[in-house]
């Protein structure tokens, strides 16, 4: 079978990721013929581009998968060497196979891992086992939460989770999942991203907030010369007309709160502070206006009205209103967030300790 036969019977989506020459990325479901693809441009590489087996590298995610793609590559080749115009490339790769780099992620990771182990004061010989790491993260975890016991992040959480649970959901998942030993979480970096984020999104959501208000008054100072009023606008008049909006109160000082309790000094048993009270009488305030029932009939004129309310009221916790609360209730758990953020720091830079002098 010769290059151009093969490449028949592919489809043309098929026969253009095969003949990419530029890097490209093959998506496909389970049975599409991804594998064979693969194959086919692996051929196609060696025949077309002069490319030998120890030029090609080869990627897959399984052992299994590596065989399949082995197999199938060997016997495309084989094919190829048959084919009664073929020259001698195909010939010349079967000779050479033995030097394909066809292997898992995995392997190939763990290759060039012990390539440079020594520059980093590690044996090559390390072996890398995930139930292994995954029991000694664990074991760490849970030793590090009962050393800790008593710091008040610890303490907030252990409301709601047992100590095991936390342990390993919290510590241990974060180090295993996001923290290898080359590039360790820069836990200080996040927090103050997380902060920006925050004080960002709190501001124009306050801001959008006093906009729809601003929006509904004049709606409402518009329809007050109608003969008949609907029930919805005297229940909005009773708050809006009657009270001015409250203040925009600002969230940075719960976040620099939390960023002084870093250390896990973070208590849930402060008293509420000015801030506090000036947060909780704007959420009094928006929260007895979108009490207030949406019509479900009304004329052509309180249509803008109508869909200002909507906006902030939302519909199944949707709306402006509660995206604010959101905001709001993540600022007055900052210093929580804060303690453990520091926590998890300390446990990462143990953890890693560990991990070199066990060679994981």
């Amino acid at each position: 079978m010769s290059v151009k036969e093969l490449l028949d019977g592919l489809d043309d989506d098929q026969k253009k990721a095969v003949t990419l020459q530029t890097n490209g990325v093959v998506s496909a479901g389970a049975g599409s013929g991804k594998t064979k693809v693969l194959a086919s441009r692996y051929v196609w590489l060696v025949m077309e581009k002069d490319l030998k087996p120890e030029e090609i590298l080869t990627l897959t995610f399984t052992n299994k998968a590596v065989s399949e793609m082995y197999s199938r590559i060997y016997h495309y080749l084989l094919e190829q060497a048959d084919a009664p115009s073929s020259d001698t490339k195909a010939a010349d790769a079967l000779k050479n196979f033995h030097k394909a780099r066809i292997s898992t992620l995995d392997s190939f990771s763990a290759n060039i891992a012990r390539t440079a182990a020594g520059r980093y004061g590690i044996s090559p010989d390390f072996s890398s086992d995930d139930t292994a790491l995954r029991d000694l993260a664990e074991e760490a975890a849970l030793r590090f939460v009962l050393d800790n016991r008593e710091a008040p992040a610890i303490r907030a959480l252990l409301v709601d989770h047992k100590i095991r649970r936390l342990a390993e959901e919290i510590f241990a998942q974060v180090v295993l999942k996001y923290s290898p030993v080359s590039s360790p979480l820069k836990l200080g970096e996040i927090l103050s991203m997380q902060k920006e984020q925050l004080l960002q999104a709190w501001q124009e959501n306050v801001n959008q907030a006093k906009e729809l208000t601003g929006n509904m008054i004049d709606a409402l100072r518009s329809l007050a010369g109608m003969k008949k009023s609907i029930k919805f606008t005297k229940s909005l008049e009773d708050i809006l007309f009657a009270n001015p909006p409250p203040t925009l109160p600002d969230i940075a000082p719960l976040l620099e709160t939390g960023e002084a309790r870093a250390n896990s000094d973070w208590d849930a048993e402060l008293p509420p502070s000015e801030i506090h009270r000036q947060i909780e009488k704007y959420f009094d305030y928006y929260s007895a206006l979108i009490a207030a029932r949406t019509p479900s009939n009304y004329g052509e004129n309180y249509a803008p009205l109508v869909e200002y309310f909507r906006l902030l009221k939302g519909k199944d916790g949707d709306g402006l209103y509660h995206t604010l609360e959101s905001i709001a209730n993540y600022a007055f758990n900052f210093g929580l967030c804060s303690g453990v953020f520091g926590l998890i720091k300390k446990f990462q830079d143990e953890f890693n300790v560990k991990k070199r002098e066990t060679d994981f």
